[in-house]
């Protein structure tokens, strides 16, 4: 049997683990740096684990030799060397942890598409009429993750002692009285008070969003104009409009998974939870989180398929517009749930049922980009989607 040189191993391991980090947005998912042998050991014998080993075959690294391959394999099988390379196995958790979301990306998740935004497919895509279930979201920064707006740098409360809180309607409604917006709320607009988290509705969180877009919901727009004014809505400053690339994402969502306005407040009520943690995932452990009500809820990274399972999230669109600027945008909502957010990111790929792209708007082809839709969607410009009385008033 050929001796293995660990040194070029890890090396080629570290490289393979930054490209695929990189690349698919998982470089800030796993801490691995307290992991002892017993733990890392029972990770690696599990079959989720073995399982997602035997893509490694599939990296560039080993197609050249698949002999190299196969005696990498039979020692991480055998774990020969567990004591004396510890952080060499470190690593090569952390690679299989990601190799196992890849690996749920590429069985369940080929619905996740980068182009960048060609001038012909943009008119393809302004002139198709068949986009009955397509939604569009535009956002000046190609290098941002998809994330509601309360989630964004959010502030654990200080007396956690936990690996993080769960989210629900409980905690929504703390977060937001806690910010004395419940009672301003009430002092002003409500029709009717809200005292408790459960008279909390749809109404008064999607009004939180558009006044202050400090909620759980994500906009989105049914036009692709509108998303493409929001991707590029930077435009008075120079030096993001012409220092980074922009993005439009699109969303195929099949009408199973739309809300009526009926069952809105009880999704809320019942259904919403996110698990959110305050630290990066051990994986081959179980990590804990809790409630308003200091309740414990284990959150389970003890294999490749429970740490998919908890990272992927469920969704739900809502199309009630609750105001006119929410009509005049063709806004709906859409609701991710019932996942764990690890430092802001949600990796809805692995949803099977969404159909999701992301276009690049390249810096060089923005000015044009913006002239464009200027000129044909005039009502869209940025500042009537913002206040459309003023489109009116014109």
């Amino acid at each position: 049997m050929v001796k293995l040189n660990f040194t070029k191993l890890k090396n080629k391991l570290k490289y393979w683990l930054n490209t695929a980090s990189k690349s698919f947005g998982l470089a800030d998912l796993f801490d691995t740096t307290d992991m002892n042998p017993v733990t890392i050991l029972s990770f690696m014998q599990d079959d989720d684990s073995k399982m997602a080993l035997n893509l490694l075959r599939h990296i560039d690294m080993f197609r050249e030799n698949e002999y190299e391959f196969f005696q990498i394999r039979i020692q991480l099988e055998n774990c020969e060397f567990i004591n004396d390379n510890k952080s060499l196995f470190r690593l090569l958790v952390n690679c299989i942890c990601v190799m196992g979301i890849i690996e749920g990306k590429l069985n369940q998740g080929k619905n996740f598409h980068i182009n960048n935004l060609s001038f012909n497919e943009l008119e393809s895509l302004l002139n198709d009429k068949l986009r009955n279930n397509i939604y569009y979201r535009g956002q000046t920064n190609f290098e941002w993750g998809i994330c509601p707006s309360i989630f964004r740098n959010y502030i654990f409360s200080k007396t956690l002692t936990l690996d993080g809180e769960l989210f629900d309607i409980y905690k929504l409604y703390q977060k937001y009285y806690n910010c004395n917006l419940i009672i301003k709320y009430n002092e002003t607009i409500a029709n009717k008070k809200i005292m408790t988290p459960l008279e909390m509705n749809y109404e008064f969180i999607a009004y939180m969003q558009h006044a202050l877009s400090y909620s759980p919901l994500i906009d989105i727009t049914k036009r692709i104009e509108i998303g493409l004014q929001f991707a590029l809505g930077n435009k008075s400053s120079i030096n993001d409009f012409f220092g980074k690339n922009a993005a439009l994402y699109s969303f195929s969502i099949p009408f199973d998974f739309y809300l009526k306005n009926t069952e809105v407040d009880s999704f809320f009520q019942n259904e919403f939870k996110v698990n959110i943690l305050n630290k990066k995932i051990k994986p081959g452990t179980i990590m804990y989180v809790e409630d308003c009500k200091g309740n414990l809820k284990k959150v389970d990274f003890r294999t490749i398929r429970r740490i998919i399972n908890e990272l992927r999230p469920d969704f739900k669109v809502v199309e009630f517009a609750t105001n006119d600027r929410m009509r005049y945008q063709n806004g709906k909502f859409i609701i991710f749930y019932n996942y764990t957010l690890v430092n802001g990111r949600i990796l809805f790929s692995l949803n099977q049922h969404l159909d999701v792209r992301q276009y690049k708007i390249l810096v060089k082809s923005k000015k044009e980009l913006y002239n464009m839709i200027n000129k044909h969607y005039p009502q869209y410009n940025m500042e009537y989607l913002l206040n459309p009385y003023l489109y009116f008033n014109k």
